[in-house]
């Protein structure tokens, strides 16, 4: 659990921060809120800071805190309290977030110096006076007439005209943040863990592991022996089965954790790691909730499998020479990786293998293919396995048949159009963003599906069938998955796909479509009478959606009592970050609503 540290500086909603996972501590000034003192007095700002820095740092230094990163929080006022709090302890903090932050004063309402010189010298004489000219702060920062109500009824909240000390000391205290602001350094972001845990062979770079990890999932992975930090030959692989039975083993040992044991377990694997994933399920069938797989070598291309007598004769001479690396191919780094820049910082990264692959690890890899393409019918784990159509190392159709044999009963696939092999690493950052977005919402759909997250051991055949959720640009569901699969005519084929092309473009599902691809909003009226304002990421012929930064929005009547007259309605909304939404759910749905 991170700890949310923050100086209160308004009527913060605390619920909102502590329901994405964060340890919320906060704090009353003195003479705010719940605290002693007279009502909104600042007889020093510095002792609100010093109130605020000792009980934090009070709180950091208890063991449940004492190895988790601290932010500190402010609004307004609490704003110019936060930069104060770090200017007096710059390395204890690391990061603030600053809302409408306090901390220069405008040039339109700095007061003259001849004005303040006066009350300067009278504020020792009437310090507590509510003297101070000023506009409605209520009327002036909340927009919303419901809220802005709220907050009048808040009796905590103070609502008169300011002292004259404390506006004398919110005005030095500005000018003295302003001829500073140069002296700020802390930067930093960081989301804490929720409830699904993600254990994976991540044998990707880190930009991956931090990636999952900034959606909330705790990624443990490994090197493989030979790998990365890992110890043994560069790249040599002796035995696949004894990189296997390493990862299962390891990960094993992380779920017997009392911190992972009661949460859902999914394995990650891309390229070789998707081999290895599959392998680690067929060890132990019952002990993963599911697979992302990505780009998987589960299957040799019939382009690229050497001839029976070419494997025969490499296979007499791999106890002689195993280490050898006489094994020609080309470059991998330049076929998978299709973004420039990312491909040359590959190149640069010393921990990742350059050169020719040895022989035994060839073979090695060729028969572990070759045996798991004999067994792809005996996957039974949910998996969602994703792929570029432009992959030139390890062949879509590779992907496709994992996807048509196998017993799985929650499966489902994608193929990007023009990505290469390195999706999640060697794309654009807009493509990068569009995949791990798929791929969160395959996985969060499933850490709350059924009874959340009981960690009984699973059996997949009596797994309930969940619907198959498929982009649009997925290739189209061909019907029941239980019965064999019927070839097509081309004739027919090519009328599916032109009828399918213009039903998402100039048939009702356009709008969706127009939302993707231009990242504009829509409004969606559900049949829970609450209305849906965000954008579409992705979405299937039957309307199921995966929505981001949506804004959810309904009217509740507060109860009365019996007798009493009955209240009016009252608007309510909430922001929620990224969302699955059924289409059965669906009413309306409007394009670009102002």
């Amino acid at each position: 659990m991170v700890a949310f540290l923050f100086s209160k500086g308004s009527c913060f909603p605390l619920p909102w921060l502590a329901s994405y996972g964060y340890a919320v501590i906060g704090m009353d000034y003195e003479g705010h809120g719940r605290s002693m003192g007279a009502r909104c007095y600042i007889k020093k700002f510095n002792n609100i800071v010093n109130d605020c820095s000792n009980f934090f740092k009070s709180v950091c230094a208890q063991e449940e805190y004492r190895d988790k990163k601290r932010f500190l929080y402010g609004e307004s006022m609490g704003g110019a309290v936060a930069l104060l709090i770090h200017r007096k302890d710059p390395n204890v903090w690391h990061g603030a977030v600053l809302v409408a932050p306090m901390c220069k004063i405008s040039e339109k309402v700095k007061p003259h110096p001849v004005v303040v010189n006066i009350l300067t010298k009278v504020e020792e004489i009437i310090p507590k006076w509510k003297i101070v000219p000023t506009k409605d702060v209520i009327d002036s920062a909340f927009k919303d007439p419901v809220k802005r109500e709220e907050v009048r009824n808040n009796k905590l909240i103070y609502q008169e005209k300011p002292r004259l000390k404390t506006a004398l000391e919110m005005l030095r205290t500005s000018m003295s943040l302003e001829d500073s602001l140069d002296k700020v350094v802390i930067f930093s972001t960081f989301r804490s863990f929720y409830f699904p845990v993600l254990l994976g062979s991540l044998s990707t770079t880190i930009c991956t592991q931090d990636k999952l990890a900034s959606y909330g999932y705790a990624v443990i992975g490994m090197d493989y022996e030979g790998h990365g930090r890992s110890m043994g030959a560069r790249c040599y692989i002796k035995k696949f089965n004894n990189i296997v039975n390493d990862c299962s083993n390891f990960f094993k040992s992380v779920c017997a954790q009392e911190e992972y044991r009661d949460k859902k377990r999914f394995l990650y694997g891309e390229s070789m790691g998707g081999a290895v994933a599959l392998l680690i399920h067929k060890k132990d069938p019952n002990v993963w909730h599911g697979a992302v797989l990505v780009a998987p070598m589960c299957k040799i291309s019939e382009k690229v499998k050497p001839h029976p007598v070419v494997v025969n004769i490499l296979t007499k001479v791999e106890e002689i020479i195993p280490k050898w690396k006489i094994v020609p191919t080309k470059d991998v780094i330049d076929s998978a990786f299709k973004d420039p820049v990312k491909r040359e910082e590959v190149r640069n990264n010393k921990l990742i293998y350059q050169e020719k692959p040895r022989l035994k690890t060839a073979l090695e890899m060729l028969r572990t293919s070759m045996s798991l393409e004999d067994s792809l019918d005996k996957v039974t784990l949910p998996f969602f396995v994703l792929h570029g159509e432009a992959d030139t190392v390890t062949d879509p159709e590779v992907s496709k048949a994992l996807y048509e044999q196998a017993s799985s009963k929650d499966k489902t696939i994608k193929l990007y159009p023009g990505m290469w092999h390195a999706l999640t690493s060697g794309e654009s950052d807009s493509n990068i963003e569009i995949v791990f977005s798929d791929i969160i919402a395959w996985l969060d759909k499933r850490c709350v599906d059924g009874n959340g997250l009981s960690m009984q051991p699973m059996n997949h055949s009596d797994h309930p069938a969940i619907e198959e959720f498929t982009p649009i640009i997925s290739p189209p569901s061909t019907g029941d998955r239980q019965k064999p699969q019927r070839t097509r005519r081309p004739m027919d084929e090519d009328a599916t796909v032109k009828n399918e092309e213009e039903e998402f473009s100039t048939g009702p599902l356009s709008v969706l479509m127009m939302s993707v691809k231009n990242n504009t909003q829509v409004l969606i009226n559900c049949r829970n009478n609450k209305k849906l304002l965000g954008r579409v990421r992705a979405f299937d012929r039957h309307c199921n959606m995966v929505l981001e930064n949506v804004r959810e929005m309904w009217t509740e009547v507060p109860k009365t009592g019996k007798g009493k007259k009955k209240a009016q309605p009252v608007n309510k909304d909430r922001f929620i970050s990224k969302m699955f939404l059924r289409g059965d759910s669906v009413i309306i749905v409007l394009r670009n609503p102002k």
